[in-house]
């Protein structure tokens, strides 16, 4: 028996940033411009693939070839960086992509992987004859969490009036309950946010409550 007390839980999640202001366009073709995170896949592996970003001039949705290439961490402080093909002077840049982000650290986690298994009887016999399995269920809850202010947009369903996004979308929750240094454990829930709250209670301390329905698990280790 072991008793840990303090935040032990590591949260990341896929977080998808919305029409982020990555500033305005000056001189000529070769320019590059650093965004405000690492560009990552929904995954959470940094990506070069202009397939997974959507880069905005003057709120007119561009081409994903042949105006602008990606470096997923080729910015300065390793973040994202566009760099465009041709002259757009003067032109107000947007991009929307994933980054994978801390959300910070929780007391209490739970996962839950339900079979919904059922026991299939014959009249007379007293084994089953068969067991089935049903539709399975994936359930995670975090109590008590410490967070920043992106998974609580992301679980606002904040939507985008240029785009049309919604934040219900799915996204993955990566848990380290041990940490996250080598040969830890490592879970990893695709879901989307069923319920959010926060309350601050005595103590003064503002906590957040998360739960989720996830849709795969994948065990591993770090």
């Amino acid at each position: 028996m072991s008793a840990i007390k303090g935040w032990e839980g590591a949260v990341k999640y896929s977080n998808r940033i919305v029409l982020e202001a990555v500033g305005t366009g000056a001189g000529g073709a070769g320019q590059s411009y650093d965004l405000d995170y690492e560009a990552d896949d929904e995954l959470g592996v940094i990506t070069d693939d202009e397939g997974k970003i959507e880069v905005f001039l003057d709120g007119v949705l561009q081409a994903t070839t042949g105006i602008y290439t990606l470096d997923g961490d080729g910015g300065s402080g390793g973040v994202g960086q566009l760099t465009f093909s041709g002259s757009h002077d003067g032109e107000v840049i947007e991009a929307s992509y994933y980054t994978y982000q801390t959300i910070g650290y929780v007391q209490s986690i739970g996962i839950t992987h339900g079979n919904n298994v059922e026991a299939i009887n014959e009249i007379g016999s007293r084994l089953p004859v068969e067991v089935k399995e049903g539709n399975v269920d994936i359930s995670l809850s975090m109590e008590r969490c410490f967070i920043d202010l992106g998974l609580i947009a992301t679980a606002g369903h904040e939507i985008s009036a240029t785009r049309g996004w919604l934040a219900s979308e799915e996204f993955d929750i990566a848990v380290y309950p041990k940490g996250d240094s080598g040969g830890n454990p490592l879970m990893t829930v695709r879901g989307k946010f069923n319920n959010y709250s926060f309350d601050m209670s005595q103590d003064g301390i503002l906590m957040d409550s998360v739960d989720i329905v996830g849709k795969t698990i994948t065990l591993t280790t770090v």
